[in-house]
């Protein structure tokens, strides 16, 4: 069940109760948006795709990354099949056939000239395929193509797979002077071949972001765009549906590669946007047993924030131990009813008048053993956190300051860490501090350049933290921040990737 909690009195945090647990195992839709377009794949068993809504890329050579297959608007390369594990009992297949001389054959469907969107939330529930060698792609092209080209037309892949690595995905984007990607790998225990997925973009002005099944796993922004390079992001683009064998990026098939390969679309839909969901969300424990969750409301959402849904569970599926509790509009909540010792993943949402968005990525701490649940006096707690960083994928610590301006010191240790034989420690950590709206209140990535260095130095020796190797890329900020809620944010640079300790000290 659940529950809407009120205001405490004389606090300024939310503290709130997940009670009333219970199992989530319906698809989330996407919500406070609109549907605009669908396909259900709902029509006669062993028929093609709609030919209202779908058209075929069709033929052989190679299709620019020396493919293998022919495709074909065969219906031994595409049709309707009854599935029980599909929404409505239904699904279009798409497969991957070898003959008996050793040719393959597939389908490529497009919307190309039925139907185009530019933004929105677009996502399929897809069954992959696997194998090496098999190449399974949802995605978007410019509908300009035919008169400016590829990659100037641009690209947006949704979701790509390569089969060598079958639990692992690919979100990217191609443009003129512009290219990238993002990657997510399903959780443990979970194969993206053995049953259905979601897989969706939403995508605003200046923006994209990549989601499995809900949780965001890379956003790309105009932000992004190296010099030279072009965004034709914000024009017009169809869909696509395919399965390629072979090619520059997953090799070709070998004698491990089983044959017919089949991919498994239950629906297509497009929404309007919607509402953004949350980012940066952060957690800090306390040796009272209260778990302090911070993060910041997405800057690109139309209508004002009402309250937020934050959920928690005992695994990144959300399906054991979950429980849901509303918030209120505050960037902040507190969770005292952490078992000691135990670890929970949580996430939350935003609901506006425009209804609930999606939900931030997850965060995942663990109570210390032996934590207490009396009540804290509200001071800060330091705290650090150890993550690895790069290619997407960022360290995040979120916290409160309650009553009374504080002065805090803010880490990113990388390269210092080699002295305590971290041997892949990142080399060049770049450290934000964010307020509640998510924007950057101060920015370091080099400590020793600051003008307060020698104040970082004697901070860190009073607090008992290590002091950063003389010369080093490490990253710090000292400053004193008046109570509310805020988010310290670690990523790399140059392409790097490692390990990062991101840290969060009270100065006395």
């Amino acid at each position: 069940m659940r529950s809407r909690l009120p205001r405490k009195p004389g606090r300024c945090v939310r503290e709130f109760l997940l009670a009333g647990f219970v199992l989530l195992v319906a698809v989330r839709a996407a919500s406070g948006a609109d549907l605009v377009w669908s396909d259900e794949f709902d029509l006669a068993e062993g028929s093609g795709p709609d030919g209202t809504k779908w058209t075929y890329d069709l033929g052989a050579g190679g299709w620019g990354n020396q493919e293998l297959q022919t495709y074909t608007n065969a219906r031994a390369n595409s049709f309707i099949v009854a599935d029980p594990a599909a929404t409505d009992g239904k699904a279009l297949a798409i497969r991957a056939v070898r003959s008996e001389s050793g040719q393959y054959t597939s389908a490529r469907i497009k919307t190309q000239g039925r139907f185009t969107t530019t933004h929105g939330r677009i996502e399929a529930r897809i069954k992959l395929t696997r194998g090496q060698g098999i190449w399974p792609a949802f995605w978007a092209l410019g509908a300009n193509i035919g008169t400016v080209g590829w990659p100037a037309c641009g690209e947006i892949d949704v979701m790509e797979q390569v089969g060598h690595e079958p639990d692992k995905i690919y979100g990217s984007v191609h443009a003129t002077g512009f290219e990238t990607n993002s990657s997510t790998t399903a959780p443990v225990g979970v194969s993206l071949s053995a049953g259905y997925h979601v897989y969706a973009v939403v995508w605003t002005e200046g923006r994209i972001e990549w989601f499995l099944d809900g949780r965001s796993y890379g956003v790309k922004t105009t932000a992004d765009v190296p010099p030279g390079g072009q965004w034709p992001f914000e024009n017009p683009f169809f869909l696509l549906l395919n399965v390629a064998v072979g090619g520059n990026w997953p090799g070709s098939p070998d004698a491990t590669t089983e044959f017919p390969q089949t991919m498994l679309v239950d629906y297509v839909r497009v929404y309007t946007a919607g509402p953004e969901a949350p980012r940066y969300l952060g957690a800090v424990t306390d040796t009272s047993g209260a778990i302090t969750l911070t993060w910041t409301r997405a800057g690109t959402t139309s209508a004002p924030v009402l309250g937020h849904v934050l959920e928690r569970a005992e695994n990144e599926a959300f399906t054991v131990g979950y429980g849901t509790a509303e918030t209120s509009a505050e960037s902040f909540a507190v969770d005292r009813t952490g078992e000691p010792g135990k670890g929970y993943y949580y996430r939350v949402a935003a609901v506006t008048e425009e209804g609930q968005s999606g939900f931030s990525s997850p965060v995942f701490v663990t109570l210390p053993s032996g934590s207490g649940s009396g009540v804290t006096d509200g001071s800060l707690v330091n705290c650090s956190t150890r993550a690895v960083v790069g290619g997407g994928d960022l360290a995040i610590a979120g916290f409160v300051i309650t009553d009374r301006p504080r002065r805090v010191l803010v880490r990113a240790a990388g390269p210092s860490l080699r002295e305590f034989g971290v041997s892949d420690a990142l080399i060049d950590p770049l450290l934000t501090l964010r307020d509640v709206d998510g924007r950057i209140l101060a920015t370091n990535d080099d400590w020793h350049d600051r003008p307060d260095r020698d104040d970082i130095v004697t901070t860190s020796e009073t607090i008992g933290a290590f002091v950063f190797a003389e010369g080093s890329t490490d990253a710090a900020i000292l400053v004193t921040l008046p109570p509310g809620s805020y988010t310290a944010v670690v990523e790399a640079q140059n392409g790097h990737r490692g390990v990062v300790l991101a840290e969060i000290y009270e100065v006395p």
